[in-house]
C-alpha cells in the first residue's frame, strides 16, 4: 500500500497530463453535485413551505369550526335571556328557569310541564346546528342533580357527569368548551357507535343574572372536525389534536392520546395566537392557534415523512442523474489512468505473495526503462536478498532451537526417572513391614492398591488431569494408613473448579513422601496430612500439609535457595522436592515453583504454584516454549 501511495504521489508529482486529468475529475465532480444540491434543496424549501401554508389553512379551518360551534352554542343559551316577542312564542322559557329555580318532585304535573317547556327549548336549539348531539340541562340546587336531555330516555346519564362542575366557574359568563366526555350509556342504536363528542359548557344564570341556577352542555361529534377538513383539504393526512389550556386532550384525530405534545405544551401554550403559528417538532410541523374565549389550543400537525412526499419522484430523478454523470465522470478517468496502473497492480500482487510467504514470485521486468521498472527490478532484488537470509539466518536458528527441546525433554524424562526407584523402594518396605505383623487381608488390600500405583507409572504420559493425580496420591496415602492405623490420618480439600485442568505425572506424590518420611513422627497417635487446593483467577494453588517436627529456621532457609536456584541438577539427599520444583521450572518457567513453610515443632507446608491449563493447553504450551 506504502508503495502505491508513494506511486500515485510520483505519478501526481512528476507528470503534469494526470494532475490537470485529476483537477478536472475533480472541478466536474464537485461542480455537478452542487449543482444537484442546490436544486434538491430549493425543491424541499418550496414542499416545506406549502406544508407550512397548508398546514396553517387547515388549522384556520379547525379554529374556525371551533368559533362557530361557541357562537351557536351561544346563541342557544341567549334564547333563554329573549323576550317573549323575540321568541316568537316558540319557547315559554318561564318553563325552563321554574325547573331550574326549583326542587320539582319527578312525577309532579309541575315537572311534566317544565318538561314540555324544555323539550321546545331543545329543539329549537337543534334546529341551529345539524352537528348537534345532544343538548342537557341540569340544575345545581341539588344534591343529586336533575336534569333534562334531548334523549327520549333520561336514566342514562354518565356518572362521571358531576366532573362537568368542576371545569366551569360558576362565574363564567361566555361559554366553556369541555375535554372528551361521553356523558350517556348507550340506550339506542342510534347512540350505539360510541362515537367521540366534545362538549361546549355553560352557566345558566338567572333572568337577573344575580345567580347561577345550572349549566347548559351541548355535545358534538368529533367526527364532524374530521369531515370538516377532508372536505376542503387533502394533500396531507394532518392529524388534529384539541387542547384545554390545562393540557387536557379535547379531541384527536389520530385515536391516540396528546401525550406525545406533553414536553412542548409549555412552548406551544407561550406562541398560541389568535392567528396559527407553526414550529417543528421531532420533524413535524405543527401549527398551533388559540381560542382564548373557549380556553383551548388547534394544533395541525404535517409528519415528516410527508412534508416532502411529493418531491420523492424529483428527487430520485436528480440524484440518478447526478449518479449517471458522475459515473461517466469517473469511468473516463478511470480508463485514462488505468494505462499507468496496470504494471503498478503487478507490483502490489507480488508483494502480496510475499507477505503471506510466497518468496518465489518475481515481476516480470518491461522492456522499457521507465521508473515502473526500477521498482520492479529493486522489488526482485529485495526479495533474492530476503530469501538468502532466512537460508543464512533462520534454518540455523530453528536447528539450535530443536536441539534445545530435544535436550530439555532428555533432562524431564531423566529427573522423573530418579523419582520411580525411590518410591518403590519405600513402598515395598511399607508391605514387608505390614506382612510381619498382620493377616493375609490387609496384606492383599496393600497388594492391590499397589498394582494400581504400577499401573499409573507404566503410563509414559508426561500430563495427566488433577482429579487422576489426586486419586494417585489417595491411593498412595491409603498404604500408609493400612499400615500406621490411627497414627496417620489424612484429608483432601479440593476446590472442585481445578479438577478439569492438568498437571506433570506425579507431582504431588513426591510431597506427601517428603511429610510421611521427613515431617511427621510416626510414633504419634494424631499425624495429621492435608491436600488442599484452590483456584485463584489463572492459577492454581495447591500445598501439602502436615502437623509433624517442623524444620529449623537455617535448615528452611537453605531448602527455599535451593529451590530458587536456576540449576538443573543439584547433589542433595532430599531427591523429591528438589525434583517436584525443577520439573515445574522446566515445564512453566521460573515464575513457578515450591515455597516451603515451616516453623520447628509446629509442622510443615509444602505450597506449589502452577498456571491453570487444560491438558492439550499444557502440551502446546510446551511445544511453543521449546519452538520459541
Amino acid at each position: 500500500m506504502m508503495s502505491m501511495l508513494s506511486w500515485i504521489n510520483k505519478q501526481f508529482r512528476e507528470k503534469f497530463f494526470n494532475r490537470i486529468l485529476l483537477t478536472y475529475t475533480i472541478i466536474i465532480s464537485v461542480a455537478f453535485t452542487m449543482l444537484a444540491f442546490i436544486i434538491l434543496h430549493n425543491i424541499m424549501a418550496s414542499a416545506r413551505n406549502d406544508a407550512l401554508n397548508y398546514n396553517e389553512q387547515v388549522n384556520q379551518q379547525v379554529k374556525s369550526y371551533m368559533d362557530l360551534k361557541s357562537y351557536k352554542v351561544k346563541q342557544i343559551l341567549q334564547q333563554l335571556y329573549l323576550n317573549q316577542n323575540q321568541n316568537l312564542n316558540i319557547i315559554d322559557v318561564s318553563g325552563v328557569f321554574h325547573f331550574l329555580e326549583n326542587k320539582i318532585n319527578p312525577g309532579s304535573l309541575d315537572y311534566y310541564a317544565d318538561q314540555l317547556a324544555i323539550n321546545k327549548y331543545f329543539r329549537a336549539g337543534n334546529m341551529l346546528d345539524e352537528d348537534i348531539m345532544d343538548i342537557l340541562i341540569w340544575k345545581s340546587i341539588d344534591t343529586i342533580p336533575q336534569y333534562f336531555t334531548n334523549r327520549s330516555t333520561h336514566s342514562d346519564l354518565n356518572p362521571e357527569i358531576r366532573q362537568i362542575t368542576k371545569r366551569i366557574d360558576s362565574d363564567l359568563y361566555g361559554v366553556k368548551l369541555i375535554p372528551s366526555l361521553n356523558l350517556f350509556q348507550p340506550v339506542s342504536p342510534a347512540f350505539n357507535d360510541k362515537s367521540e363528542i366534545f362538549s361546549i359548557a355553560a352557566n345558566i344564570h338567572s333572568e337577573s343574572f344575580e345567580k347561577n341556577l345550572g349549566y347548559l352542555l351541548v355535545n358534538f361529534s368529533t367526527k364532524a372536525i374530521i369531515a370538516n377538513v377532508q372536505r376542503d383539504y387533502k394533500k396531507f393526512d394532518n392529524r388534529i389534536s384539541v387542547l384545554t389550556y390545562e393540557g387536557v386532550s379535547v379531541f384527536d384525530s389520530s385515536g391516540e392520546s396528546s401525550q406525545s405534545m406533553a414536553p412542548y405544551f409549555a412552548d406551544l401554550r407561550k406562541i398560541a395566537a389568535d392567528l396559527p403559528k407553526t414550529i417543528k417538532i421531532n420533524d413535524s410541523l405543527v401549527s398551533v392557534s388559540s381560542i382564548e374565549s373557549s380556553g383551548i389550543l388547534i394544533l395541525s400537525i404535517i409528519p415528516g415523512n410527508q412534508i416532502y412526499q411529493s418531491t420523492t419522484s424529483i428527487r430520485n430523478t436528480i440524484i440518478f442523474l447526478l449518479i449517471i454523470c458522475l459515473t461517466a465522470i469517473l469511468t473516463l478517468s478511470y480508463f485514462s489512468m488505468s494505462v499507468f496502473s496496470k504494471r503498478i497492480k503487478e507490483i502490489i500482487k507480488a508483494m502480496n505473495r510475499v507477505k503471506k510467504g510466497d518468496l518465489s514470485v518475481r515481476v516480470v521486468l518491461s522492456p522499457s526503462h521507465d521508473e515502473i521498472s526500477l521498482i520492479s527490478n529493486n522489488f526482485n532484488t529485495m526479495v533474492d536478498n530476503l530469501s538468502d537470509y532466512i537460508n543464512r539466518s533462520y534454518v540455523s536458528d530453528l536447528q539450535k532451537t530443536d536441539a534445545e527441546l530435544k535436550q530439555r525433554t532428555a533432562e524431564l524424562y531423566a529427573l522423573q526417572s530418579q523419582i520411580n526407584p525411590h518410591f518403590l523402594y519405600n513402598t515395598l518396605e511399607s508391605i514387608r513391614m505390614k506382612a510381619l505383623t498382620s493377616g493375609n487381608q490387609d496384606v492383599s488390600k496393600m497388594i492391590r492398591i499397589l498394582a494400581n500405583l504400577f499401573r499409573s507409572n507404566i503410563n509414559k504420559e508426561m500430563f495427566v488431569q488433577i482429579q487422576e493425580e489426586l486419586d494417585y496420591c489417595e491411593m498412595y496415602l491409603e498404604l500408609f494408613h493400612i499400615r500406621y492405623r490411627e497414627n496417620l490420618q489424612f484429608t483432601f480439600d479440593i476446590d472442585h473448579r481445578i479438577a478439569e485442568f492438568a498437571i506433570i505425572r506425579h507431582l504431588l506424590q513426591p510431597l506427601i513422601e517428603n511429610s510421611i518420611l521427613h515431617g511427621i513422627d510416626i510414633t504419634r497417635a494424631n499425624n495429621h496430612i492435608r491436600i488442599h487446593g484452590k483456584l485463584d483467577t489463572d492459577i492454581l494453588h495447591i500445598s501439602v500439609s502436615d502437623n509433624g517436627l517442623g524444620i529449623s529456621e537455617a535448615k528452611l532457609t537453605l531448602i527455599n535457595e535451593r529451590l530458587s536456584s536456576d540449576q538443573s541438577f543439584i547433589e542433595t539427599n532430599s531427591i523429591g522436592i528438589i525434583n517436584v520444583n525443577q520439573r515445574i521450572k522446566l515445564i512453566y518457567g521460573k515464575a513457578y515453583g515450591l515455597q516451603v513453610i515451616s516453623k520447628l515443632g509446629s509442622g510443615t507446608q509444602i505450597l506449589v504454584k502452577l498456571p491453570a491449563k487444560t491438558k492439550k493447553e499444557l502440551e502446546a504450551h510446551v511445544q511453543g516454549h521449546a519452538s520459541g
